[in-house]
């Protein structure tokens, strides 16, 4: 009679029930080769959400994973107030976007009245500047007082 045979990547694929052909073994998500071939896990920074011999691929911007092997890569814990590259494979890849501020991969917070924040990352924000306002929190750059005008603001208005 005849045997079946393991697929040769072991563990990191699998073939439907009844195959008769070598290349019915895929490799399972998070690891990518060729059907029937060796399987290897995709990199932190990457992942495969599906099975088959498709390549893996990068997590998107604003997302990171820090394990290989990966199916499916995790949002930056600021969700749209943080942001990474494309890749990324570390919660502190997570950097705040300019007019908030935070850690790197933690809580972003919006720089308040009458300060701002021009560069992605964990600097604090800084005072608006003698001449120029914010009315608004969360941004990254001052306002210039208007022209002809006879007060000038004080620093951090």
């Amino acid at each position: 009679g005849t045997v079946c045979v393991t697929c040769p990547a072991g563990v990191f694929s699998n073939s439907p029930p009844g195959s008769v052909e070598v290349d019915a073994c895929l490799c399972n998500a998070g690891y990518t080769g060729p059907d029937g071939g060796q399987c290897t896990a995709c990199l932190p920074g990457e992942f495969k959400g599906i099975n088959g011999s498709s390549s893996c691929v990068l997590c998107a911007a604003g997302e990171y994973l820090n394990t290989s092997a990966g199916t499916a890569c995790d949002g930056c814990p600021s969700g749209n107030l943080s942001n990474s590259l494309p890749g990324s494979d570390a919660v502190t890849d997570c950097l705040c976007l300019p007019g908030y501020t935070g850690p790197d991969g933690g809580l972003c917070v919006a720089c308040e009245l009458g300060s701002y924040k021009g560069i992605n990352g964990s600097s604090a924000c800084e005072k608006c500047e003698a001449g120029t306002y914010l009315t608004e929190s969360g941004r990254s750059v001052c306002t210039v007082c208007p022209s002809g005008n006879r007060s000038t603001s004080l620093a951090g208005s």
